[in-house]
């Protein structure tokens, strides 16, 4: 039974035909003088294709940008909206008069924010690199986030810790894929717009966890949630 190609989800592209082959590691021979009308002669159809025939899904701009990069850039695309609606659903919970906890209300819909924001930014660098956006259905957050033992504000820090250590995991998996191809210009974007930023974002969340686990509920988790609402600016106090 023939094994189904792991691509299917983004165009065809032919990446293992690029005109100018593997990457060897050697800009120039020795002594050698590079002429750039030269250097293309014979392959400007290939690297430019003319208008006619030309596919839509094909963009121009395409160079060296691996089919399974393109792939895992789409499924990242997917996982920060995901993580985008997730983190409203959360701030909506900890809105709630109910639960009354507006520092992490602010916090969470900043998270939010910061995770569509990621979105766009992946989907934009897939255009510029002449890819095409795939995306996908995003399934619908769970309403509650509390817990009886813990409190609502240690539950749901906890459960935002484990959710960026799996954010940071997805993006480290994407960076690999990009290193085995050597594809260094998507690492550098990588880790200069999203993984340094996920370190400190793990640091940050940690602390917040060590606290809470130190003050309980009660009049110790409102004041926590109080400090932290003054920080982030919140107008519900």
């Amino acid at each position: 039974m023939a094994t189904p190609s792991p691509l299917k989800s983004v165009p065809a592209h032919s990446w293992e035909t690029e005109p100018e082959g593997a990457l060897e590691g050697i800009v120039l021979e020795d002594d050698a003088i590079f002429d750039p009308v030269k250097a293309v002669k014979g392959k400007v159809e290939k690297l430019v294709p003319s208008a006619e025939g030309h596919k839509p899904t094909h963009c121009l701009a395409r160079l060296r940008f691996h089919p399974n990069t393109e792939k895992q850039l789409n499924n990242m695309i997917n996982v920060e909206y995901a993580m985008s609606y997730t983190f409203h659903s959360m701030s909506n919970y900890y809105a709630r008069d109910c639960v009354g906890l507006p520092g992490l209300a602010t916090l969470f819909l900043k998270r939010s924010h910061e995770t569509r924001k990621n979105a766009i930014e992946l989907a934009a660098y897939v255009s510029k690199r002449g890819g095409c956006v795939v995306l996908k259905p995003i399934a619908a957050p769970e309403g509650e986030y509390g817990d009886p033992q813990k409190g609502d504000a240690l539950s749901g820090m906890e459960l935002t810790l484990a959710m960026e250590k799996a954010e940071t995991d997805k993006f480290l998996s994407l960076n690999k894929a990009a290193e085995d191809v050597v594809d260094e210009q998507l690492s550098d974007f990588l880790t200069d717009n999203f993984i340094d930023k996920q370190v400190d974002l793990l640091k940050l969340h940690a602390i917040y966890v060590s606290q809470l686990r130190r003050v309980h509920t009660g009049h110790g988790q409102w004041h926590w949630d109080k400090t932290l609402a003054e920080e982030l600016g919140s107008s519900a106090m």
